[in-house]
């Protein structure tokens, strides 16, 4: 879980800013001693202040599905 914050431009010079906040739940198994694969996933949600009026924002979702693997030496 955590929180992260952003301040930027957009193409004509208006302040934009987002807040937002992620959760994750994986699993990951060991296939030998050798390699690991996981599956993860992450959910994402997110607050843009509008264009227009400072004190409105616009609520977003994004999901996210990882697959991973790993080879130790």
């Amino acid at each position: 879980m955590g929180y992260w914050h952003a301040r930027s431009r957009d193409g004509w010079d208006r302040k934009v800013t987002a807040d937002g906040a992620y959760g994750s739940l994986g699993v990951g198994v060991d296939l030998g001693r050798h390699f690991n694969l996981q599956l993860v996933y992450t959910g994402y949600t997110y607050a843009v202040d509008s264009y227009y009026d400072d004190d409105e924002y616009d609520i977003n979702r994004a999901d996210t599905v990882t697959l991973g693997a790993e080879v130790r030496f």
